[in-house]
C-alpha cells in the first residue's frame, strides 16, 4: 500500500489532496489504498517478496527508527553550518512526490548548500523515482556525475 500510495501512478488518480492530519495516532496507512490488479510495471510481485523476506528476517525496527528519530535528528543537526558541506550535491525527485510537494524546500537547497549542482524533477514519477522511472533517474544521476 505504501509503495503504490506514494507513487506517481497513484498521484495521477488523486483529484484532491486529503486534509492534513496531526502526526500522532492518525493511522497513516488509512490514507493509502490497495494497489491495482495487475500491479504497475515498476512494482512486481517478486519485488514485493524481496521486501517481505527482508522484513520477515530483520523486522521493522531499523526502518521505523528513522521516522521515530526525526525530532532528535533535527536537534542534533540544526546548528550545523551548511558551509562545511562542501561536497557536490544534486537533487533528483519525482514531480508527483508528495514528500516534496512544497517545492520551496527543494529550491532552497541552492541557497543552503555551497556546492549545489542542480535539480532534476522527473515528470510522472512519485516518491520511488528509481523504481518508477529508472532510465530517467539513471540519466539524471549519470549526468550529474559526468559533470564533476
Amino acid at each position: 500500500m505504501i509503495l503504490w500510495g506514494a507513487s506517481g501512478d497513484r498521484a495521477k488518480t488523486i483529484t484532491e489532496l486529503p486534509a492534513p492530519r496531526p502526526a500522532e495516532g492518525t493511522g497513516f496507512l488509512d490514507m493509502m489504498e490497495e494497489p491495482p490488479t495487475p500491479l504497475p510495471s515498476w512494482l512486481t510481485q517478486e519485488d514485493l517478496q524481496v521486501y517481505a523476506d527482508g522484513f520477515a528476517k530483520s523486522g521493522f525496527f531499523g526502518p521505523v527508527s528513522w521516522y521515530r528519530n526525526f525530532d532528535r535528528n533535527y536537534e542534533t543537526a540544526k546548528d550545523l553550518d551548511p558551509a562545511v558541506m562542501t561536497m557536490p550535491s544534486y537533487f533528483i525527485g519525482g514531480e508527483r512526490d508528495g514528500v516534496i510537494a512544497n517545492r520551496a524546500m527543494v529550491d532552497a537547497m541552492k541557497d543552503v548548500l555551497p556546492n549545489f549542482k542542480g535539480i532534476t524533477l522527473i515528470p510522472e514519477s512519485g516518491h520511488w523515482t528509481q523504481q518508477e522511472t529508472p532510465a530517467e533517474f539513471n540519466a539524471a544521476l549519470l549526468g550529474f556525475l559526468g559533470s564533476l
